[in-house]
């Protein structure tokens, strides 16, 4: 098996040994993110170096991360004819990454298209995960005519 690290992926690390180390895990009682950690940390570990160890440094991640969740989880009524809720705040990569509310993202030309990209990657992610599935061919090809549209 020939292992490769999706688009824009940041890992600093070869995804031959990522692969290799996950393939044992699963033959060996299951790959779970928990026993990747495990497998990790000692320091001779093929995949230790792409953990972080210091515990204060770490905390710091781990709440960071959880205010990118709260701030994902804030929901909006969209300002359409069928009233669902939408995110509240979107992503946005410009200087720097931060989140935008919808409704500026909505009425910016610019903002709009940017989150339009990120659709579209997402689109193509899922498209990617799922190739595998015949049931799923007629989503694909709207996919690929939406891209084909740009």
């Amino acid at each position: 098996m020939v292992y490769k690290f999706k688009e824009g992926s940041r890992i600093n690390a070869d995804p031959q040994v990522v692969g290799q180390v996950c393939e044992k895990l699963s033959a060996e009682g299951g790959l779970t993110a928990h026993r990747l950690l495990e497998e990790s940390r000692d320091s001779s570990a093929p995949l230790h170096n792409l953990f972080e160890w210091d515990d204060k440094i770490a905390a710091e991640e781990y709440r960071i991360s959880q205010a990118r969740h709260i701030i994902r989880s804030i929901t909006v009524e969209a300002e359409t004819d069928v009233k669902q809720p939408v995110r509240a705040f979107i992503s946005i990569h410009q200087e720097k990454q931060e989140y935008k509310p919808i409704t500026s993202v909505i009425r910016s030309v610019t903002l709009r298209e940017q989150m339009l990209a990120n659709a579209l990657r997402d689109l193509r992610a899922f498209k990617q995960k799922y190739e595998v599935l015949n049931e799923l061919a007629s989503i694909f090809s709207e996919i690929d005519a939406l891209e084909e549209s740009k």
